[in-house]
């Protein structure tokens, strides 16, 4: 136990007092003497110097002379110090040294000290009245006399940290060696190269206070160590700001962008504009530092953003957005490290970002992500949690792993260390006893046990002796006068009632700005805070920024931004003056609205409306056109239960005669509202918007007419079909477009609208449709929305008359009014049903081509993803080459990704991957991209999309040799035997994928089976699909092989139809059947015993094939005329010749199942 050393006392009445900074010491000619130097009044003590050149004697008469001078003079006082100015104690005196200060006791000044009047440290003269002054200033000379003393022997200590302030910096980062070791070895394990994954996420869960935050930011120096083209960057999530997306994310985007080079931000901005197109403007509204590195902006600008298009889809844009940045950044960082702090506060578009980002199996490029959280505050029904457990269920399937780092109190030990380093003591044992204290007092919390000595030193519990320069302690009195720290704002508001008034103020202001605020925010605030009695006083702002950064309250995060060292010194700050007053906060909302503007005040929108939430304005216009800017605001980041209750709040900023006052401002929030609602599933609150509209009778339908579509919208999501139907009908029908007088009418008008829009679109020319008017009528607008839902609900519904009427009613109109959104997708849709109804592709692909004409000019690439996949899939794959198409499919998939469409954009990705298997294309470079595209459907929850591509993929697999079975689709991939495809849909593909198997692995008993139980039913339920080519030819190859081998006519009569119907398609245009002709031709010849001619047809089946690079119909060509040379005309040589061609295109193919069947079928003859 140490004592506490007794303070300095008065143990010489007699002592010369000087003033602070004089080293009294003989050596520096400073003696003892039994009188004191007085001053006169009014001179502060504490502006006595001593100069150098100056030493002062005593005459024998006891006066004191100046060796130099008779003439006594007190130099002029300094200019002060400013009082409590929020920095630390003596921060700029520096080192002292007996020259740095002086007091001239003699002489009147000479002209030139005159010439210098104007200077501020310039010296003016005071006589020195010898008289007896006030105890209490001398005191202060006394005291600051010691004090320099007392510097001067701690800088002649050995111990260079040997003095009265607490060393934060010396602390480190202790008691978290087997952390950082785990921490660092992931990251260096990821970029090693060996390494089998690349993408890691390492979670970091303890209590508040632990140093979850210091143990992410010792990866922020590794990161440079284990490669010089990483990157570090970090972002943190606010409790304050849970509503506003993806915020932590968005701050970490943002330093990776401020710390790019200029000359790798050309590069890098060009390959996000190229990735992302003019989504990249959606962006820049949370990551503002990317703007600058964009390229052609103007161009960027141009381009059209769906705002207004399938909102439903606003997170899987997002989504996409940060996908696809990622990888962008990745491809140019090696590696990323993004850290992200207080995740039990992030958002769920958040988590979903994370959960995408981190299942991007297309990415191949080092990824760290390290995610912090308190462990306290997630329990298992936390969304956290939850997408925690779901990733741990898919981290080993898409290659990527998770790591979990529990971060606890410290131990003994290194509170022990701690304080060792704070106090700057070597001996533990000198510490042991002060330590055990504090682990009982904090719980070795390090966060609490730093801010708990920093309390026992400002309420003297601990003292650093001025005589024995150590710290010194009663451990009784401390015991004994503390308790445990279970409130750490408590600790932090003490501290913060010390500071100077103004440094508190700023801590008030800041408190209301979020985890973060700017210094040019700060100043506005300051210089019109109506409370602030230092509001002329801006210089001194940098003074206290610096104070609060030396009282570890907050940190400098450059580009004029500061933040919170941790959120309990915001929190504890909010708990200082007014700072949680509601109008405290609302007035701070009102000074950054009447003052900020353009993109200074978009860039802070969230922070000004949420504290003028905080208020009771009432009335105020300005404030309800601010929440409108702020709800479109979050509706377009996809926040929009956040822009929800922004309009709301601005609704209640109108007064009373809103309708009359502000009818425009009134009906465009009534109209977000309606639609924000909506989309967050808060329907009571939609019915309520769009009644205070709908239900007045002075309301114009052109007011009504987005409500009505939202209705609609509503009805056809959310309710039974044929509700959404009826209304949408009503809706029409109120609106002027009455498509039905009675029911019983539906067939006749039906068709009649039908040849109508075919006539009318057919003779329309080329010219013409490129000169169509952009439509801007908003009745017009909205009633091509209706018909648009109306053939959705329709469709669904199987109501294939009322579709056709819809689709074809969205042409009339087209035609006649303009280009919608919709106009592309209309005609495309059209096609099909030309498809369906009539069988003519030319004229259907010529509605899919004008539809695509009209969506490019349209300019949505929301409806882009759906015109191609009408268009391409099922209209034009029959009059183009199906490898021209490819390209196309892959635009598709960007479009609807980029624009949140994924339902759109994975149906055109499931083409793209289809068209490449019956193009023959190699099957593991296939099955590699489908097992890939499969994890992005499920991910993406498009079952339907997942399930029928499983279906393929298992097909691929049993082909390569993969599965277990050959014509059982039982694998990794689908069983049959566990799962029932429930569609009508899926079932029938089930059945097509199985009839394929069956015709390669020769079973055509069974193949004959399943194409006779098809029939047409596919290809009806199809139309136009180019998949129907490929089913259409095996059932024809099943009912040929099978005429061969029973001798049955029936098969062969089927067979001939179906040669029938694709020979009708290839001459009418269709590029993608003729191999499929050339067959079923020379199978029709060798039954009819036209054996030269069959041969011939084999040979130039197999020709066309090869010249196409079609390895699979040069397969299963090669094999049919193998068995025609061996079988049935038994030319043996040159069968076993075409058995080697037969071998060689299914091992190219990938179908090593096949190529073993086929060699033990040899082996075994």
């Amino acid at each position: 136990m140490k004592k506490v050393a007794p303070s300095d006392s008065k143990n010489d009445e007699k002592k010369l007092r000087l003033a602070p900074g004089v080293d009294p010491s003989p050596s520096h000619g400073v003696p003892s003497h039994d009188k004191e130097l007085r001053l006169a009044p009014g001179v502060d003590p504490s502006c006595v110097m001593l100069s150098p050149a100056t030493e002062i004697t005593q005459s024998k008469n006891g006066k004191r002379e100046n060796d130099q001078t008779n003439s006594r003079t007190i130099s002029r006082p300094m200019k002060r110090e400013k009082h409590r100015s929020g920095q630390m104690p003596f921060a700029t005196l520096g080192a002292l040294s007996p020259g740095a200060v002086r007091v001239s006791t003699c002489a009147q000044p000479d002209d030139d000290e005159n010439d210098n009047d104007n200077d501020s440290n310039v010296e003016y003269h005071h006589p020195v009245v010898a008289e007896v002054v006030d105890d209490t200033m001398e005191e202060k000379l006394r005291s600051r006399v010691s004090e320099l003393e007392n510097r001067l022997r701690m800088q002649e200590s050995p111990n260079p940290h040997a003095n009265d302030e607490l060393h934060y910096d010396l602390v480190g980062f202790v008691g978290r060696e087997k952390e950082t070791q785990l921490l660092w070895s992931r990251l260096e394990a990821l970029k090693a190269e060996s390494s089998p994954i690349s993408k890691e996420l390492v979670l970091i869960a303890g209590y508040s206070g632990v140093g979850k935050s210091k143990l992410a930011d010792t990866l922020e120096d590794r990161v440079n160590g284990v490669s010089k083209n990483g990157i570090f960057a970090r972002g943190k999530y606010d409790l304050n700001q849970r509503d506003v997306p993806c915020s932590g994310i968005a701050q970490a985007l943002d330093q990776i962008f401020c710390a790019i080079d200029n000359d790798d931000a050309v590069t890098i901005g060009q390959s996000i504009v190229s990735e992302l197109g003019s989504e990249v403007k959606l962006l820049t509204q949370i990551v503002p530092q990317l703007e600058a590195m964009l390229p052609n902006q103007q161009q960027v600008a141009n381009e059209a953003v769906d705002d207004d298009l399938g909102y439903e889809c606003g997170q899987e844009k997002w989504k996409y957005i940060f996908r696809t940045l990622t990888k962008v950044l990745c491809s140019h960082f090696s590696p990323l490290v993004l850290v992200l702090d207080d995740l039990q506060w992030s958002d769920i578009l958040s988590l979903n970002v994370i959960e995408y980002i981190m299942t991007d199996t297309q990415n191949p490029n080092p990824l760290l992500i390290v995610g912090c959280y308190r462990s306290n505050e997630v329990d298992d029904s936390h969304a956290l949690s939850k997408h925690i457990k779901g990733l741990e269920d898919k981290s080993e399937r898409l290659g990527f792993e998770i790591t979990r780092v529990d971060v606890s109190n410290l131990q003994l030990d290194a509170v022990n260390q701690v304080i060792m380093s704070m106090l700057a003591v070597n001996d533990r044992d000198e510490t042991l006893d002060l330590a055990e204290i504090c682990h009982r007092r904090t719980l070795g919390n390090p966060f609490f046990l730093i801010e708990f000595v920093t309390m026992l030193k400002r309420d003297r519990l601990i003292r650093f002796s001025m005589e024995s320069l150590r710290w010194e302690w009663d451990s009784h009195i401390i015991e004994e006068a503390t308790c445990s720290t279970d409130n750490m704002v408590d600790l932090l508001l003490k501290r913060m009632d010390e500071l100077p008034k103004e440094s508190q103020l700023l801590l008030e202001y800041a408190s209301c700005l979020g985890a973060s605020f700017d210094t040019e925010i700060m100043k506005i605030i300051w210089e019109r805070h109506s409370g602030n009695p230092f509001a002329e006083a801006v210089d001194m702002l940098p003074n206290i920024y610096e104070g609060l950064e030396q009282e570890n309250f907050i940190e400098n995060r450059g580009r004029n931004k500061y933040a919170w060292i941790h959120d309990k010194v915001q929190e504890a700050a909010l708990s200082l003056g007014e700072a949680a007053s509601p109008t405290f906060q609302f007035e701070i909302g009102v000074i950054l609205s009447d003052h900020l503007e353009g993109g200074d005040l978009d860039d802070c929108l969230f922070d000004v409306v949420d504290l003028l939430s905080k208020g009771k304005a009432t009335s105020r216009i300005h404030y309800a056109q601010l929440y409108l800017q702020a709800a479109r605001k979050a509706k377009n980041l996809s926040a929009f239960e956040t822009a929800a209750a922004y309009v709301s709040r601005g609704l209640e900023m109108l007064p009373d005669d809103r309708w009359a006052s502000h009818r425009a401002l009134t009906v465009t929030l009534y109209q977000l509202g309606v639609e924000m609602e909506l989309a967050a599933g808060h329907f009571e609150d939609m019915h309520r918007h769009s009644e205070c509209v709908l239900g007045r009778k002075d309301c114009s339908m052109l007011e009504k007419l987005p409500i009505i579509y939202a209705q609609s919208h509503w009805r056809y999501k959310q309710v039974e079909q044929q509700d959404a139907i009826d209304y949408t009908l009503n809706a029409l029908k109120d609106i002027g477009c009455s498509l039905i007088p009675c029911s019983a009418l539906l067939p006749l008008i039906t068709i009649r609208s039908f040849h109508r829009a075919v006539r009318k679109g057919k003779l329309a020319t080329r010219d013409f449709y490129n000169t169509l008017p952009i439509l801007t009528d908003e009745k017009e607008k909205t009633i091509m929305g209706l018909l648009t839902t109306l053939g959705y609900a329709a469709y669904f519904s199987k109501n294939e008359l009322l579709y056709a009427l819809s689709t074809s009613q969205a042409v009339e109109r087209t035609l006649k009014y303009g280009v919608s959104e919709m106009s592309g997708f209309a005609f495309a849709a059209l096609g099909i049903t030309i498809q369906a109804i009539t069988g003519d592709c030319n004229t259907a692909s010529f509605f899919a081509e004008t539809g695509l004409l009209l969506q490019k000019r349209a300019g949505s690439k929301f409806t882009a993803s759906q015109c191609i996949h009408i268009g391409y899939a099922f209209s034009l794959s029959s009059t183009r080459p199906l490898d021209s198409l490819l390209p196309s499919f892959l635009e598709g998939y960007q479009c609807g990704m980029q624009s949140g469409n994924s339902t759109y954009a994975l149906w055109c990705l499931f083409w793209y991957h289809l068209s490449a298997y019956q193009l023959g294309r190699p099957l593991p470079s296939i099955e590699s991209y489908l097992i890939k595209c499969i994890a992005l459907m499920e991910e993406m929850g498009e079952r339907n999309h997942a399930l029928l591509s499983r279906l393929f993929g298992q097909t691929i697999l049993n082909l390569m040799g993969k599965a277990g079975e050959k014509v059982i689709l039982k694998g990794d991939l689908f069983n049959s035997e566990e799962c029932a495809p429930p569609t009508d849909l899926q079932k029938a593909a089930y059945l097509v994928w199985r009839l394929f198997l069956f015709i390669f692995f020769g079973d055509y008993e069974g193949a004959t089976e399943l194409a006779s139980l098809l029939g047409d039913s596919f290809t009806k339920a199809n139309p136009g699909c180019f998949l129907n080519q490929e089913e259409a030819f095996a059932r024809g190859l099943a009912f040929y092989k099978m005429a061969r081998q029973s001798r049955k006519r029936k098969y062969r009569r089927s067979g001939k139809r179906i040669l029938k119907k694709l020979d009708n398609s290839s001459r009418n245009g269709n590029p993608n059947v003729r191999h499929y002709v050339l067959l079923l031709n020379a199978e029709q010849a060798s039954l009819d015993e036209k054996y030269t001619v069959a041969e011939s047809l084999y040979r130039e089946s197999i020709d066309l094939a090869v010249r196409k690079g079609n390895l699979k119909h040069a397969a299963i060509s090669s094999e049919c005329y193998w068995r025609f040379l061996s079988d049935v005309v038994c030319k043996e040589e040159q069968a076993s010749d075409q058995f080697k061609e037969c071998i060689k295109f299914y091992h190219e193919w990938g179908a090593n199942a096949k190529v073993r069947q086929l060699e033990q079928q040899l082996f075994s003859c």
